[in-house]
């Protein structure tokens, strides 16, 4: 098996053949370096500046806090960005 870092930040896995290769270089993932992780809230979302607060704090349920005026539907456009 093959780990990829999506450009969202979240982590997949292929397997060893050439099609999953070059699909995944197709979509803009580098290779998994365990040395560059992004922490991720539970629902897979990496920390983002415009969303979330400075601290890098999450919730009792693992989503990250929004600052201050972001609410989830002013956040819904953004985490599905993060998330392709």
């Amino acid at each position: 098996m093959f780990k990829w870092k999506r450009p969202s930040g979240s982590i997949i896995e292929t397997n060893e053949t050439d099609a999953s290769v070059e699909a995944a270089a197709a979509f803009g993932w580098k290779p998994y370096d365990a040395a560059d992780t992004v922490e991720l809230d539970v629902r897979g979302l990496p920390w983002d500046a415009r969303l979330n607060t400075k601290n890098k704090a999450k919730h009792d349920n693992g989503h990250w806090k929004y600052k201050k005026g972001i609410n989830a539907d002013l956040a819904l456009p953004v985490e599905i960005e993060l998330l392709k």
